[in-house]
């Protein structure tokens, strides 16, 4: 009798009572989103299911022998399953609880994802390292669930193909500040669910002439004959002794054609999360990429930070094809970006690597292409020069009076209103930069250091007062009259 079925489906036996008890006791605590209480009771129901499976496998008689094929291949897959749980999903779940999460921003950042994704339901995540990702995960999911026969499930505590998930940093560097951030990953969905690749793409056009050099450049390098016996002194020879030229050409092309996909998908996703989110967005570029990358280093999935905020610069300042923020009526903001602008247009970005630098010769003509197709694609989303100038001078001049700017006076419609999420970190940042001058009050009690820290307990305190307001305004209206 080969013991090898028996033991597959004891073990996925165990891992199921190991699981179910991490899901039991994550169905007692208080999870950031709706999605993870149901995404959380679909998976340990479906623990439960496999526990059950798993137990009438190993009731089968010993002396069946023929179901022992059918036992071994399902231990596998159910094993399978458990290790996907075990090691991305639960994990995942896990960190789902509003004790890892800043409970003040939740809300406004999933309300910020839905006005995006009207039809998706958000899972919140947050992480200790500084790292912001926002995917649609829900298709992956149902991907796995319906291998073991459980997608039901799914469906029936509300988790649907369209679940995304909004991760972000729990303890950023410049707190509530550098959330910011998260309207880059939010622009990665509108990017591929939008289609843009395809009117971006066609538009690129490759130097075949470099691509011929490269090759015979590459063809020609010296390298160690692999062939040389153990011990023997290496002998130099041309690489295309050893591959045709056609695989050298077809592999450079390929890294070039990926390169090119992928960086063009990453500066579309800076122009719309400046869109989205305004300077903001561009000053926690500046405070959180810049002292931990370098500015020239550049891969085969993201452009280098010199090349990336060159293209924001310009996307944020030009009046033609760009945002327009040069027309800001701030004096303070200009001085500020045009010394940034110094240290990062002093010099034209190149990359050593030729396959890179290809890539982005290739994309550079295409450029303005590329800002033209984001700002029609989130038009509607976007904070604009006139909003920005109107709202945020208004809600810094709260903050100079040791308030939180959670309001402001909507001049079109002559009354004061509730400022939005967004417009709040504008502020926070223009205030936290120094473009604004306090009132002699506010430096007189604080030190830069005190104050640094007052400012961003201001702003976040104008973002929870914000959204009780909302709470309110949504519960008041969902009351039946008496």
């Amino acid at each position: 009798m080969n013991p090898l079925p028996k033991a597959l489906v004891q073990l996925a036996a165990d891992r199921a009572v190991v699981l179910g008890e991490i899901l039991t006791r994550l169905t007692r605590q208080k999870l950031a989103s709706k999605s993870a209480e149901n995404l959380v009771r679909a998976t340990r129901e479906t623990v439960e299911r496999l526990h059950t499976r798993c137990r009438d496998l190993l009731s089968t008689p010993d002396a069946s022998v023929s179901a022992q094929p059918a036992m071994e291949t399902e231990g596998r897959l159910l094993n399978t399953f458990l290790e996907f749980l075990e090691n991305h999903l639960v994990p995942l779940l896990e960190r789902c609880n509003i004790i890892h999460t800043p409970p003040e921003i939740v809300a406004p950042i999933i309300r910020v994802a839905h006005k995006l994704y009207p039809d998706s339901d958000i899972l919140v995540v947050s992480v200790r390292e500084s790292n912001y990702r926002f995917a649609l995960i829900g298709k992956l999911l149902y991907d796995n669930f319906r291998q073991i026969a459980c997608n039901d499930l799914l469906a029936s505590h509300s988790v649907t193909e369209s679940l995304r998930l909004l991760q972000f940093c729990a303890i950023p560097p410049n707190g509530i500040l550098n959330h910011s951030l998260i309207s880059h990953e939010l622009a990665h969905g509108l990017y591929q669910d939008g289609g843009l690749a395809a009117q971006i793409l066609p538009s690129v056009q490759i130097d075949e002439d470099r691509i011929k050099r490269l090759v015979e450049l590459r063809a020609s390098s010296q390298v160690g004959d692999i062939s040389v016996p153990h011990g023997g002194p290496p002998r130099q020879r041309r690489l295309d002794e050893f591959f045709d030229r056609s695989v050298i050409e077809f592999n450079i092309k390929t890294h070039i054609g990926l390169t090119i996909k992928a960086w063009i998908e990453e500066f579309a996703c800076d122009v719309m999360g400046i869109c989205l989110f305004g300077p903001a967005f561009l000053f926690s570029q500046l405070y959180f990429m810049i002292p931990v990358e370098k500015l020239d280093d550049a891969h085969a999935t993201h452009p280098s930070l010199r090349m990336r905020l060159q293209y924001c610069f310009n996307s944020l300042l030009g009046t033609e094809e760009g945002l327009g923020y040069r027309k800001l009526s701030s004096v303070s903001m200009e001085t500020y970006l045009s010394s940034w602008r110094k240290i990062l247009f002093d010099k034209i970005p190149k990359v050593e690597e030729e396959e890179l630098q290809i890539a982005y010769d290739s994309i550079r003509p295409v450029l303005s292409l590329i800002r033209r197709i984001c700002k029609r694609k989130v038009r509607t989303f976007s904070m604009t020069v006139k909003r920005y100038d109107d709202i945020v001078p208004q809600l810094c001049a709260r903050l100079s009076q040791v308030l939180p700017p959670n309001e402001y006076c909507d001049t079109e419609v002559g009354k004061i209103v509730k400022a939005e999420f967004v417009s709040i970190l504008n502020a926070g940042w223009v205030f936290h930069l120094g473009l604004i001058v306090p009132t002699p009050n506010f430096l007189d009690t604080l030190s830069p250091e005190s104050m640094r820290k007052k400012v961003l307990l201001l702003i976040q305190g104008a973002v929870e007062i914000s959204e009780l307001d909302n709470s309110w305004v949504k519960e008041s209206t969902n009351v039946s009259p008496q």
